[in-house]
Parts: structure tokens; sequence; C-alpha cells
């Protein structure tokens, strides 16, 4: 008898020591998440400037490599796609600033429109029309373009939504030199760079474990873009927040989401140079 009244006397605290427990918890929770959010919204600066550095190299660099490929199209037949693609590589070569380019392809267009070859592993764009699946190409006729659009060869993934961002000039009247990156493939980039600053920012005697979680995107309209194994519940999430109507201006937008029982800290910044309405977006959680 004397245990049980001992117990019932000390239920009470147990039941108090268990809500302070489940207090202290909730703000360390929501502290987590504030941090997220916080450090989410300093990175996303970094990758808004990441994007316009390099659609500047693209800008500065693609032209110039357009002049050195006048003589590739100055014969009467076109060249094969061995010799196009051995040009392309001493073009890229020797302007630095195509070096350091993020593209994931370059290619070499007729007049026609039908593309010569490319620099693709697999080319699976030699001989299929440019103007076909991207209409907006041909201003490039008249210097220098940039659109948006969907190009299943230029595609970054095998399965699933894709965009890419192409860029192209002219070879005098002779053709087009074009290049330019899948979204998704895009945003991976961001996301391994932003994973490099973070380990080398860091305290260097971090373990890897304590590095937190991050999810890069490219936002165009209704449609998110993540690197190619970003859970798709990741990308619903970031297309339900309507980024490319709701951030504005050049400060960023920032908040909190959860996400299958995971707190993560969110912001977003407009990315002009990619597109008028193109937005990178971060997803960041703490370990």
């Amino acid at each position: 008898m004397v245990w049980y009244i001992a117990l019932m006397l000390a239920r009470p605290s147990l039941v108090a020591a268990a809500a302070l427990v489940t207090s202290l918890a909730l703000p360390a929770c929501n502290s987590s998440a504030k941090e997220s959010e916080a450090q989410a919204t300093h990175n996303v600066e970094r990758l808004s400037a990441l994007t316009d550095a390099d659609v500047t190299e693209v800008q500065k660099g693609l032209p110039d490599g357009a002049k050195r490929l006048i003589p590739l199209l100055s014969g009467e037949t076109p060249p094969l796609p061995g010799r196009v693609r051995a040009e392309m590589k001493k073009v890229r070569e020797a302007v630095t600033v195509l070096q350091l380019a993020k593209s994931t392809f370059f290619a070499v267009v007729g007049a026609d429109g039908v593309v010569l070859a490319s620099d693709l592993e697999t080319d699976g764009m030699v001989g299929k029309s440019i103007t076909t699946a991207l209409p907006g190409v041909e201003k490039a006729k008249g210097g220098y373009t940039e659109l948006l659009g969907e190009w299943d060869e230029a595609r970054g993934v095998k399965t699933g939504p894709d965009a890419v961002w192409v860029a192209a000039a002219p070879i005098a009247d002779k053709g087009l030199y074009v290049t330019g990156w899948s979204l998704r493939r895009f945003a991976h980039h961001l996301e391994e760079q932003l994973k490099t600053d973070l380990r080398h920012g860091g305290n260097k005697t971090q373990k890897a474990a304590k590095m937190p979680i991050v999810y890069a995107f490219v936002v165009r309209g209704d449609k998110a873009y993540g690197a190619p194994v970003v859970p798709e519940v990741n990308t619903k999430a970031i297309e339900g927040l309507q980024l490319s109507s709701k951030v504005k201006g050049d400060a960023a937008a920032h908040g909190q989401l959860e996400i299958t029982n995971r707190a993560f800290g969110w912001a977003a910044k407009r990315a002009p140079k990619l597109c008028d309405t193109c937005v990178i977006a971060l997803l960041r959680s703490e370990l």
C-alpha cells in the first residue's frame, strides 16, 4: 500500500516533467526552423548571384565563339559531325568564359535550323531541327538570343518534367552556335555548389552528419525544377508556394514549411538574368 501511495503522489510530478519536456521540445523545433529560414535566406542570395554569373559567362563568350566558327561553315557543303565536334572543342578551349560555362550542351546548327552536331556524349541532337522544338531560336539569326522552352534532346533527366534555357548566337549568316542547360541539371549545379560552400565555410572539425539538408530549385511559372533526385513531395511543396507570382523586386521572400514531419526554412529570390519570371528557391533543414 505504501508503494502504491508513493507512486500516486509521484505521478503528478512525472506528468509535469513530461509536459516540461514537450514544452521544451516545441520551442527547440521552432528555433531550428527559424534558424533554417534565416540561413536559407542568406544562402539564396549566394545562389542568385551564382545564377547571374553563370548567365553572364554565356552572354560574354557565345558571340565570340560563334565568330570563331565562321570558317567551319564557309564551305559549299555542311561539315561532317566529327569535324564540327572537333572545332567546337577548339573554340571552347580558346574562349575562357566558355570553358567555365555551366552549359550541359553546345551545338552548331546549320542555316536550315538542323543541328550539325553537339558535344553530347550520345548525340541525340544531330540531324534534328532546333527550330521545330524552339521556334523562338530563329531570332538568333539577327543577333544573340536567349529563350526558355522544352527540347527533348537537351533535357537533363530521362523521366519527369524538365525545361531548358537556351542561348544562341549567329555564325554570320551561315548558322547558329547554341548552348544552354536543363533547368533540373542547373538546379543540381546550384545545390552542389552550395554544399561545397557550406563544407568549406563551416567549422573544419564539423562532422558531415551535421551538414544541413538543402534542396535548390529553379521555379518558372507554376513549375519547380529540382535536381534529378529531389523528392517529389519537396518539389510539390515549393510549387504550392506559387513563388513566381509572389516574389517581387530584389528582396528575397522566406518562410517555414513542414514536409514529411521535418521542419524546413525556405527562401526564394527572382533570377531576372535567367528569365523575367524565373525564381531561384531553396529548402534548408538543420540536422
